[in-house]
């Protein structure tokens, strides 16, 4: 039910303009009146009315005045002005204070039921409009972490130009034509340890989204979890800084949100700053600067810049991504020779030149935990960092040869944990998955659904679920649509169009096109057979 004010300082003309609204929309209206412009201000600050009809020429303050201060507190009023003469200027001025419709005394009943019949029309597409924009900005409010995710992993793995990006950045409203990248991880061993992994997930999550809307107070970022205990912010530089500039304010936000964060979820953290890069394909720099300044250990600081560790020396050598990925294949399909063939050809590569053998310790880091961490991407590969990171910090290192004996040695025993995590991963997968099918296949089920409810992405779903069952999915579902069908037919209670939506078809049509093409006879001549 609306609300509704008269103000009129004529007694008989509110009582005439109440009763025909009265009658023509009974039960639509709250109807409430004012004899002067300062009741009916008193009036609409109280009951907040839909509408107001006023008439401009009252004692004291005016209808216009009146007009102008309810405006001030209730901007949506809709407001229908009333007057015995047709003054111009009146109008003229009302229409400047947002009036939305004009009527002349004496009032006719017809044209005062038809202002009312639109007013009420306005308001109701107002509402239906306001209710819209609520749903769109809570389906983008949904969709903006997916979107997060992306661009992160654009920038992660060294897929991100201006170009390929730009849909991506036009969404969340950044450009990153200057950035750097920072990682907290959560360092709190035991505590972290003592809950599930849906609570360890959960904390991050709520982690990332505390820090995410803090740092977006004032600047603009992007986060996303891995599945480690990391947490991946890219944040704008401030265009007016120049980079010494970021550099000290990143030391400084770091501290502060690493402060904030063990505050609010009592946990300590480590966080990773990288250099700041004006070219977003340059963000993947900062991501690995972050990364080792992150699982340096020869610096007692819980904050860590990439130049506190290593100064003013120009970016460790940035190898071939494709000859990593090449590289985390061959790791995926257990071939311990050819990894640790690939990854000394990277090594020497990487290491060219470089006499300092704490740089070819920290270069042979850099690459473990690069690998490892596009491992992890795919899910949780069950390796652990901090023990990789702690073996190559205590294995002797003289020389190059050293080094790629121990990254071999981590390189085996990654594969060995990885295909034996791989396939077990894989498998639980695809049957859950398969028993998804079977309590689900009425619905509308495609494999983009199936693939969300087993967390992994449609294509590699696809690809894992034909090497499992030997068949694609949609002919695994087709299949068990059927057998399910021909059990319905034998029974013969139900009717071929029952039966088609009974097990997930819209179209009997194409149901029994389908069906004939399995079982070689329609469902009606397969029915009868049964009979």
């Amino acid at each position: 039910m609306l609300n509704l004010l008269i103000a009129d300082d004529e007694e008989l003309e509110r009582r005439a303009v109440k009763n025909i609204i009265g009658k023509s929309f009974e039960g639509q209206f709250n109807i409430f009146e004012a004899k002067n412009g300062r009741q009916a201000i008193e009036v609409a600050d109280k009951e907040k009315p839909e509408i107001i009809i006023m008439d401009i020429k009252m004692p004291g303050i005016d209808g216009i005045e009146a007009i102008k201060e309810i405006s001030k507190f209730s901007g949506e009023s809709y407001f229908i002005v009333l007057s015995a003469y047709d003054y111009f200027n009146y109008a003229k001025e009302a229409m400047k204070c947002g009036v939305k419709d004009y009527i002349l005394k004496p009032l006719k009943k017809d044209e005062l039921i038809n202002k009312i019949k639109e007013a009420v029309y306005y308001i109701e597409e107002n509402k239906n409009k306001r209710k819209e924009e609520i749903e769109i900005k809570e389906r983008l409010k949904t969709i903006q972490p997916i979107v997060q995710n992306e661009l992160c992993y654009a920038f992660i793995n060294n897929m991100a130009t201006a170009d390929s990006c730009k849909g991506y950045l036009e969404f969340l409203n950044v450009s990153f034509n200057s950035g750097y990248c920072i990682i907290m991880s959560i360092k709190d061993k035991y505590k972290y340890a003592a809950i599930n992994e849906i609570e360890r997930v959960e904390m991050k999550n709520k982690i990332k989204d505390y820090v995410y809307d803090y740092i977006n107070l004032t600047r603009k970022c992007i986060s996303t979890c891995l599945y480690t205990n990391d947490i991946v912010f890219f944040i704008e530089a401030p265009k007016e800084y120049d980079k010494y500039m970021v550099k000290v304010d990143s030391v400084n936000m770091a501290r502060d949100i690493a402060a904030r964060a063990k505050n609010r979820f009592d946990v300590s953290m480590l966080v990773g700053i990288g250099r700041v890069y004006d070219d977003i394909k340059n963000l993947v720099k900062s991501y690995n600067e972050a990364i080792i300044a992150l699982n340096y250990d020869n610096i007692d600081m819980r904050v860590r810049h990439y130049d506190d560790i290593f100064g003013n020396e120009e970016p460790g050598i940035y190898y071939s991504i494709e000859l990593e990925k090449v590289l985390v294949n061959s790791i995926y399909k257990g071939e311990v020779e050819e990894s640790c063939k690939i990854f000394n050809d990277i090594m020497i590569k990487a290491c060219e030149g470089i006499e300092d053998i704490n740089k070819v310790k920290t270069i042979l880091l850099q690459m473990i935990l690069t690998v490892v961490l596009s491992i992890n991407k795919s899910g949780d590969s069950g390796i652990d960092i901090e023990a990789i990171q702690s073996f190559i910090k205590e294995s002797p290192v003289e020389n190059i040869e050293d080094a790629m004996g121990v990254g071999n040695k981590v390189i085996a025993d990654i594969i060995k944990n990885v295909s034996n995590k791989y396939i077990d991963s894989q498998e639980k997968i695809i049957k859950r998955s398969i028993e998804y099918i079977k309590n689900n296949f009425k619905e509308d089920l495609t494999l983009e659904t199936v693939a969300d409810y087993a967390c992994v992405s449609p294509y590699y779903f696809s690809k894992i679920f034909k090497k499992f069952t030997g068949t694609n999915y949609i002919d695994y579902l087709t299949d068990i649509r059927i057998e399910k069908a021909k059990e319905m037919l034998r029974d013969g209670k139900v009717t071929v169009k029952d039966v088609c939506f009974n097990v997930g078809y819209n179209d009997p049509n194409y149901f029994s096109r389908v069906f004939k093409k399995i079982v070689g006879l329609s469902p009606k001549e397969f029915k009868e057979g049964m009979a």
